[in-house]
């Protein structure tokens, strides 16, 4: 896991605050039992170009993060999978979009790529 970085508020939409601590990195436990099927599911029933898996802590709250370089359509066909799942973690999944997003998968690569 990376260092505490703190990110300017901007790339926090709609919170209210000047600054926010936050850590983020590849996870150090393996997570196979999420994206070994996840990529047979995007595999079949996605546009989505790419994925990563980081761990995100916020307010000491450590949270298994997909972020995924896709349609909207594309984010909600992967939330409607993984609560079919039986997975007992949480997962947060973000879009590519955001200016979050891009600062924290810089220089990670990604777990799924549609080629």
């Amino acid at each position: 896991m990376s260092d505490n970085v703190v990110l300017p508020s901007a790339l926090f939409h709609g919170q209210n605050t000047t600054e926010k601590q936050v850590s983020f990195g590849v996870p150090s436990k393996d997570y196979s039992w999420l994206t070994t099927p996840l990529i047979s599911f995007l595999q079949q029933n996605t546009g989505v170009r790419t994925v990563y898996l980081l761990m995100v802590v916020r307010e000491n709250q450590p949270v298994a993060t997909l972020v995924v370089d896709g349609e909207e359509k594309d984010c909600l066909a992967i939330v409607d999978y993984l609560n079919h799942q039986q997975y007992s973690e949480a997962i947060d999944i973000l879009p590519l979009q955001t200016a979050f997003s891009k600062e924290i998968i810089k220089d990670v690569s990604p777990f799924y790529t549609n080629l």
